[in-house]
């Protein structure tokens, strides 16, 4: 915590104003958008990646330094983004693998007249 008699050295950042990060974010999109597509096979999948990254961007707006390109600063982001979603996938498919996928299958089956009503 810094006292209130001592001064900030840090240079000040001003913060992006939420028009400037859609400018931005819109302006190097198809980028990012292009990089996830290199990282993940599916469509849909990419277009979720994309979504989740312009959230965490726009969390993290005040750690961009307007002095430096936006498009990969916003692919650092995506390639943490893909990668936690890849991670989840991954835990999904060793959940479901054997005989738990097979429970849950048989499960859905026997509620199956409840899903319809």
């Amino acid at each position: 915590m810094l006292d209130a008699e001592q001064p900030d050295d840090r240079p000040f950042r001003q913060t992006l104003s939420q028009q400037e990060f859609l400018r931005l974010f819109l302006a190097s999109e198809r980028d990012v958008r292009r990089y996830v597509g290199s990282l993940v096979p599916n469509v849909g999948d990419v277009e979720e990646i994309v979504q989740q990254t312009a959230a965490v961007l726009w969390e993290k707006v005040s750690a961009y330094d307007p002095e430096r390109p936006f498009t990969p600063w916003a692919c650092r982001f995506a390639l943490n983004v893909a990668r936690q979603w890849m991670a989840r996938q991954q835990r999904w498919k060793r959940l479901l693998s054997g005989e738990l996928a097979e429970t849950l299958a048989q499960r859905r089956r026997y509620l199956e007249s409840e899903f319809d009503s």
